[in-house]
């Protein structure tokens, strides 16, 4: 999820934030510790992922290896390598710089306030 600081900067903005990365982590918790629930959820939502039951296995296998995070890490939680890893795939389509400082677009008091909001009670 990406946003920008004037979207912040307002209170609807950053009560639309707030919300959708709750939600977000609450689905990732969701689905860590109900994956055969979440996984028919994926299938009734979106039946033809499901046409091949051993490839959409497969694929929800992969995607929960991807959100579950190592020991001592929540789900969701901001990585600076993840974040470079993104920028080096972009930046092969052309689509943002290679060079592109993320660092200070992963942190800062609007990022901090939204991830408190998130995990609030986790």
């Amino acid at each position: 999820m990406v946003t920008t600081e004037e979207v912040l900067a307002t209170e609807a903005g950053m009560h639309a934030a707030k919300a959708l990365t709750t939600a977000w982590v609450h689905g990732q918790y969701y689905a860590i510790e109900n994956a055969d629930e979440a996984f028919e959820l994926v299938c009734a939502t979106i039946e033809s992922a499901c046409e091949s039951e051993v490839v959409a296995k497969a694929l929800f296998a992969e995607s929960m290896n991807l959100i579950t995070p190592p020991e001592g890490h929540r789900p969701g939680e901001l990585n600076l390598s993840s974040w470079q890893t993104v920028v080096a795939i972009l930046a092969a389509s052309e689509t943002v710089s290679a060079d592109l400082d993320v660092e200070p677009l992963i942190s800062g008091d609007n990022v901090e306030a939204i991830i408190a909001a998130a995990y609030a009670g986790k």
